[in-house]
């Protein structure tokens, strides 16, 4: 399992974290951004969703 986690309590639900995934594996699942676990193994970890996350949420 991949260490994509949000933060519910800080996430603002602007989806940049899902714009910016250079695969587009995320995706909005009640509400808050995602990561499937379908998709798990082609994330290379890369970090980008984190990096624009303004309020640190992830």
């Amino acid at each position: 399992m991949k260490q994509f986690k949000v933060d519910k309590s800080r996430c603002t639900q602007c989806g940049e974290c899902i714009q910016d995934c250079v695969f587009g594996l995320l995706s909005m699942e009640q509400g808050y951004p995602a990561l499937p676990a379908d998709k798990e193994s082609v994330c290379i970890e890369c970090q980008h969703c984190m990096a624009v996350c303004k309020p640190g949420a992830e």
